[in-house]
């Protein structure tokens, strides 16, 4: 199934690779939840005055049916994300998460987590 993507930048040039590896991710996303209707990509750089270099802001919305997932990804701590490929991969594992979870909820397996008691 052949899923809508949209790759768009903010103040950051578009490397060539990108919108292949946006396809990638979104074809593993698919194995999950096979409705996915739309997937946007937006990548920016939301400051640019780090010592250590400009991270990049990764922003991501699904099209499912029954909603939309979105994932922000805004972290200065993480220097991680001084690297394109590191940050869309790290947005993309976050999405899977929530769509899992989305999954599960909708299939009526969400567990609630109880407290755990105090070790002795």
């Amino acid at each position: 199934m052949e899923i809508p993507l949209q790759v768009s930048f903010r103040g950051v040039s578009a490397p060539p690779d990108v919108h292949a590896l946006c396809l990638a991710e979104v074809e593993k996303l698919a194995r999950f939840h096979g409705r996915i209707t739309s997937c946007r990509v937006v990548v920016g750089e939301p400051n640019r005055r780090h010592e250590k270099g400009n991270l990049f802001s990764i922003h991501l919305r699904l099209g499912i049916p029954g909603g939309e997932l979105e994932v922000n990804r805004e972290c200065p701590e993480h220097q991680a994300h001084e690297e394109l490929r590191t940050a869309l991969r790290d947005a993309f594992h976050a999405a899977r998460r929530r769509l899992q979870d989305f999954v599960r909820k909708q299939d009526g397996r969400v567990r609630l987590h109880r407290p755990r008691e105090p070790r002795a």
